[in-house]
């Protein structure tokens, strides 16, 4: 397995998608950037073994702008779409844990662009700050 060198954002005719695969999930910088690159939804691919946490989903949606979408191998274990109508991050679907299953919802995208728009999150953000960020972790394990 290799590591990838970008956080890619593909513009469709409905809207801009974002990609982001299996461990990039578990850190809040990967959906940042994807966001700020323009994504409205992100994809997560998942190839876990356990379920995906519903607040995972919730926390990248609040913090990023972007509706979601996560899938999982492990049989639906967090296969789920994620909106955030009226601003309050929601999961519209999930597939049942341990079976196989069809999924799909209805995203508003509007709404995604409109609290985009309208954010503070976004306008004033404080990257001048962020240096600690890139900053190497000296272990103490």
């Amino acid at each position: 397995m290799k590591r990838g060198d970008d956080f890619p954002v593909f513009t469709f005719d409905f809207g801009k998608v974002g990609i982001e695969i299996c461990y990039d999930g578990w850190f809040p910088e990967p959906a940042r950037i994807l966001s700020l690159k323009g994504a409205e939804l992100i994809v997560w691919i998942n190839g876990r073994e356990m379920d995906v946490e519903d607040y995972i989903l919730k926390s990248v949606m609040f913090q990023s702008h972007a509706a979601m979408i996560s899938t999982n191998q492990s049989y639906g274990g967090g296969t789920m779409i994620g909106d955030v109508a009226r601003w309050q991050p929601q999961i519209l679907a999930r597939a049942p844990d341990e079976k196989e299953a069809y999924i799909s919802a209805t995203v508003d995208l509007d709404q995604v662009r409109e609290w985009r728009a309208t954010s503070r999150n976004f306008q004033q953000r404080r990257p001048d700050d962020y240096g600690e960020l890139v900053r190497p972790i000296k272990s103490t394990y």
